[in-house]
């Protein structure tokens, strides 16, 4: 999956976007990486990521480059 604008792939974005369809996914160059499991900083906010998408439905301990942060429904809480 690609993430395009203006009618091309941005191959220059990297973070979250939203579909309507198909909700919160992780971009990395302008694709959606499946493979990527951790954290990642998003409008204020920090959220997990699982398998590329956005997991609301996690809670529970992410350690995160050495720091273990507490994760509700997907949410950091700092």
């Amino acid at each position: 999956w690609w993430y395009v604008t203006g009618g091309a792939v941005n191959f220059g974005y990297t973070g979250l976007i939203y579909d309507s369809t198909y909700g919160w996914w992780y971009v990395e160059g302008g694709a959606v990486n499946f493979g990527y499991n951790s954290l990642v900083p998003y409008g204020g906010s920090w959220w997990k990521v699982t398998g590329g998408m956005v997991d609301f439905g996690f809670t529970g301990i992410v350690n995160y480059y050495g720091t273990n942060y507490r994760v509700v429904n997907g949410q950091v809480q700092f």
